[in-house]
């Protein structure tokens, strides 16, 4: 008769095969916390941006509500008496606009065709500063060839030169949403778009714009040649 020993041999191979069932179940719970942490995490922002979004929006809404209240209490004033003329001449006026030299082709990078204008318009009062415009302004960008002179205010010669052009006018309310400020400066920042793309970027531009005053019903002018 033979006595036989267990297998030992059988213990090591238990062993390991536990301690891989052990790591696959660690890495299937770090992998389902990971994931459960980005998602809350992406929940957050979203939350972040809304309330973003809903700040902007009430602040906006706000700003509009008191500059009706400023309006109707100022209409009920002017009603009511008339203003003295130290307050009159207090209140600024545009006396003037120029075309900033910012103005120019868009897209900004001279490789690309240009597919539009961009003209930065700056208003003036009496003391030479920063003023606020209302009324209605027209814009309009001829894009002219290199060569050509245009100091001689020859009309119809710009007419036949034209490699493209592009014009349009903005309501008060139009003007008004083309405020910008910025790194850069103030100005009211007018977009003209052309039918067609121009791949030469060296060609001129000349731009004018016309604003006509809603306050005053004066008409100011500018033009500029780049």
């Amino acid at each position: 008769m033979t006595l036989r020993l267990p297998d030992q041999s059988g213990r090591p191979r238990l062993n390991t095969i536990a301690y891989t069932l052990v790591l696959v179940m660690l890495t299937t719970l770090s992998a389902c916390t990971l994931g459960g942490n980005q998602s809350v995490s992406e929940a957050n922002d979203q939350l972040r941006r809304e309330k973003i979004g809903l700040e902007s929006t009430i602040a906006a809404l706000t700003g509009e509500k008191e500059e009706l209240r400023v309006k109707l209490a100022e209409s009920e004033h002017a009603r009511g008496s008339n203003l003295p003329a130290e307050v009159l001449d207090a209140v600024s006026r545009c006396t003037g606009i120029s075309i900033d030299s910012l103005s120019g082709f868009d897209p900004a990078d001279p490789t690309k065709p240009a597919t539009g204008v961009t003209i930065s318009i700056q208003p003036r009062d009496g003391r030479g500063r920063f003023v606020s415009l209302v009324g209605t302004l027209r814009a309009s960008a001829l894009v002219l060839p290199a060569s050509l002179d245009v100091t001689k205010n020859d009309q119809a010669a710009l007419d036949r030169a034209v490699l493209g052009q592009s014009r349009v006018e903005l309501s008060p309310t139009k003007l008004r949403d083309a405020y910008r400020s910025g790194l850069l400066g103030t100005a009211y920042a007018v977009e003209l778009k052309f039918d067609a793309p121009i791949a030469d970027r060296k060609s001129k531009l000349l731009l004018r714009v016309e604003f006509i005053d809603a306050l005053t019903g004066q008409t100011h002018r500018a033009e500029l040649v780049k």
